[in-house]
């Protein structure tokens, strides 16, 4: 085996080839992979939109970027391990740009170095991986083996003499060595603009205007190495005392002083109808509005849902604001607070104490509880549940797993074996239960798995793939409420229940049938909103609730909605109690907003009318604008505060005293 090893190594060695055309072979691959990825980024805008001096900057400084990684190639004398090194290199980036696809695919978000700043983190994304990896990828390192060959076997001569000749290599320990110069005069240029060109990026960034724009634009527009680049700088610890500015602290405080409810507990519409009863809050993923209701071929989507809302207190104009999907929901729903952006509140702030709708109900005494049908590290959740008010977490090592797709617990067994679970809970109970079957992209279950539904005219696209999946989680939740019924569950509980987020994105391949699906055009951002519907419904055995609210609202509306039903305090959410308040704000996280019939887009800068969705002028435009930036910044400052663990907030307020 030596002596093979040997002969392979010798073999490498020997072979006279071109430094500089190997560096540049792999630089020209490397730089067209960084290409066809940000050209695929799904961003919040469809348009690449991109200026010259953005093509530019992106050109140069990634070509820059490439040729100085691959320039220790020169230093290294053997062939065998010029190529290893730079197939490494190739294969790192190319790992990175998968990696960053197939999480797209499950997370509608990108990879940050926050999302991987805790451990169990790095088994979310293998996992995320496992489950939506595709064939397909393999194309992006299908180069690897292909140009281990050729530069392995090519004889290719020396760049500056012209030929190879004896004079070229000398005899080390038996072992021919090349005698190669290092650089051409080319070479030498190209490197010092390479390095000239990597100092001065940032600089250059900030007139292309990439580090103001949306994460995924700063992605698309900059390539994954300056992206990294600029946010581990961004990310560099600063110091600490602002974290504990008392004007940070006051201007919070202020904030929920001016913005609370004016009514009081005994004029509220529905308060506390369901104090001291169980509440079940079922989270449903990826469902939204347009699947209600709606037939396809002489078939309800969703049958069951179609029944439960019709008994319901229905929510027909929820939006969806998160800004990578479901945990931004959870924060949402339990926080009732804006997403922090780019990366979930679990992930960033695990360790954060948060007043949330489990610690209010758990400060009355309720018990709380969280079910889930997938591995307790994903998505941090372990880590922060305690934090978020959760006493007990049952996850997918507490199921029985007899009916798995592609790794993921199915909605069916998971929901029927959680009604055991519920059963045993003490009362009164909080239980917050999380379907996961129908995640993007929707082709986890098998037909055959599953009473069918007739998909012609979107048979091979992702959206006949999403009605199949919605149709069979409708199933399941079918299934789970006449458990709850037949268990007498729903005697004494109030069941709540909405879609997670938008189940598409903007830049789907099969955009036609989403058009058609939706009845809008789904590539004009003006007419995107309609997508961002999601339903949200109250159920009551006895009738207390039921009929249709058209008032636009938020998910983050939800917490403060349900907390005034139960009777349990919600002073310190940032959403609004929707039974009680005739204000329809709903704000998103880009800086977007919906207000009096109006779509105001951010990054057109401008407002539509959400009938027509003709541009149109208004005049409250700055003071609006100026209110949807505090709610943000306030948002931010709570979570980069650790606000409600603070002394401040302790030793201010009752709910938090033990």
């Amino acid at each position: 085996m030596r002596d093979y090893y040997n002969r392979i190594k010798k073999y490498f060695i020997n072979k006279p080839y071109s430094n500089e055309n190997l560096v540049k072979s792999l630089v020209t691959l490397s730089f067209i992979k960084i290409v066809l990825f940000s050209i695929g980024i799904q961003a919040p805008e469809v348009e690449l939109n991109w200026r010259i001096l953005t093509v530019v900057v992106f050109v140069v400084a990634n070509l820059s970027i490439l040729l100085v990684l691959y320039s220790p190639i020169f230093f290294i004398k053997r062939r065998y391990y010029q190529i290893i090194y730079g197939l490494i290199i190739n294969f790192g980036m190319s790992f990175v740009i998968v990696a960053n696809r197939v999480y797209n695919m499950f997370f509608h978000s990108y990879i940050s170095l926050q999302t991987v700043a805790h451990s169990t983190e790095g088994l979310s994304m293998f996992q995320a991986v496992y489950s939506t990896f595709r064939m397909g990828e393999f194309l992006w390192i299908i180069d690897i083996p292909i140009l281990f060959y050729i530069f392995s076997r090519q004889p290719i001569t020396n760049e500056l003499i012209g030929k190879s000749t004896k004079a070229d290599y000398e005899v080390v320990n038996g072992d021919e060595k090349r005698n190669e110069k290092k650089f051409s005069r080319f070479m030498i240029a190209a490197l010092i603009v390479s390095i000239t060109v990597i100092i001065w990026t940032p600089v250059l960034s900030i007139y292309t205007g990439v580090s103001e724009q949306h994460p995924h634009i700063q992605l698309r527009d900059s390539g994954p190495f300056m992206f990294y680049t600029r946010e581990a700088v961004a990310r560099t610890p600063v110091v600490e005392e602002s974290r504990l500015d008392i004007r940070d602290k006051q201007r919070i405080e202020g904030w929920f002083e001016n913005n609370k409810p004016e009514k009081k507990e005994e004029e509220l519409e529905f308060y506390g109808e369901m104090e001291g009863k169980n509440l079940i809050l079922l989270q449903i993923e990826a469902l939204q509005n347009v699947a209600i209701d709606k037939e396809i071929n002489g078939q309800e989507i969703t049958p069951n849902l179609n029944r439960i809302i019709d008994e319901s207190m229905f929510f027909s104009k929820t939006y969806d604001q998160t800004d990578m999907a479901t945990a931004d929901a959870e924060a949402l729903v339990n926080f009732s607070l804006y997403p922090p952006g780019n990366v979930s509140a679990y992930m960033q702030y695990p360790d954060n104490y948060f007043y949330s709708l489990p610690r209010v109900l758990q400060r009355v005494g309720y018990n709380t509880s969280v079910l889930h049908g997938y591995y307790r590290e994903f998505y941090n959740r372990e880590e922060a549940y305690p934090n978020v008010g959760y006493e007990s977490f049952v996850s997918m090592e507490n199921f029985e797993k007899d009916e798995m797709y592609n790794g993921l617990l199915g909605d069916k067994t998971f929901l029927e074996q959680s009604v055991d679970h519920i059963k045993n809970l003490e009362e009164p109970y909080f239980a917050f239960v999380i379907t996961l079957t129908s995640h993007h992209p929707f082709n986890y279950i098998e037909p055959e798995d599953y009473e069918g539904i007739d998909v012609s005219g979107y048979e091979n696209t992702i959206v006949g793939d999403y009605i199949r999946s919605i149709h069979y989680t409708d199933a399941a939740i079918g299934r789970f409420y006449e458990l709850l019924k037949e268990n007498e569950i729903l005697d004494n509980t109030l069941l709540a229940f909405y879609g997670d987020h938008a189940a598409f994105n903007y830049n789907e391949r099969h955009y036609q049938e989403l058009n058609q699906f939706f009845g809008v055009n789904v590539h004009k951002p003006e007419e995107q909103i309609t997508i961002h519907k999601v339903p949200f419904g109250i159920y009551d055995q006895d009738g207390r609730f039921e009929g249709e609210i058209d008032e636009k609202m938020g998910m983050i509306d939800i917490f403060p909605t349900i907390a005034n039903i139960m009777g349990v305090d919600h002073s310190y959410t940032m959403g609004r109690d929707v039974l009680n308040s005739e204000e329809d704000f709903v704000i998103f996280r880009d800086g977007s907003f919906i207000k009096d019939g109006k779509y105001y887009i951010s990054k057109k800068n401008a407002f539509f009318d959400m009938n027509t969705t003709d541009q149109v002028e208004v005049e409250n435009k700055d003071e609006w604008q100026a209110k949807v930036e505090d709610a943000l910044e306030i948002s931010d400052l709570i979570y980069e505060t650790n606000y409600f663990e603070t002394d401040f907030f302790r030793e201010n307020h009752v709910i938090y005293k033990e």
